[in-house]
């Protein structure tokens, strides 16, 4: 629907998606969908993945919305209490290493993870794993380099 919104269509969504990839210097990604679900054609890097996930965390409000850990919507008919939703990556994990992530999975690419952290020199790191065989699997790697590399305990 958003794709819909801004774009007009998912196609044209995901050409604006791949204008930005090049703006940000990704050199091996191509998107052909906003929603990151399969499609042969539909590719990309952990490089690139920084690069995004970097420019995401200067964006306020994208930056935000990555570091959330719960959120209620707004009550419809249907839940006057409103919806909550809860972080996938955040519902176990405490914030204080891992400040901001977004996980993904599809049956191809296997488990997926881009973090954000902030280390006690106050430089800021990217991690991405990708092709992972589990959720936990990938957040047991990123925490290990945060430790061993960038002085995060």
């Amino acid at each position: 629907a958003l794709a819909d919104y801004v774009a007009g269509s998912e196609e044209a969504f995901a050409e604006l998606m791949n204008q930005k990839a090049v703006e940000l210097g990704c050199t091996n990604t191509h998107f052909t969908n906003s929603s990151g679900l399969h499609d042969r054609l539909h590719k990309t890097t952990a490089m690139d993945m920084a690069l995004i996930m970097a420019a995401a965390m200067r964006n306020p409000v994208c930056a935000e919305v990555l570091s959330t850990r719960e959120y209620t919507m707004m009550a419809t008919d249907h839940h006057p209490d409103g919806l909550p939703l809860i972080s996938t990556l955040f519902k176990t994990l405490d914030q204080s290493i891992i400040k901001a992530g977004k996980t993904g999975y599809t049956n191809q690419a296997r488990n997926t993870l881009v973090t954000y952290t902030v280390g006690p020199n106050g430089h800021e790191y990217v991690y991405v794993t990708m092709d992972n065989s589990g959720h936990q699997k990938a957040l047991a790697d990123t925490f290990a380099v945060y430790k061993e590399f960038c002085g995060i305990e």
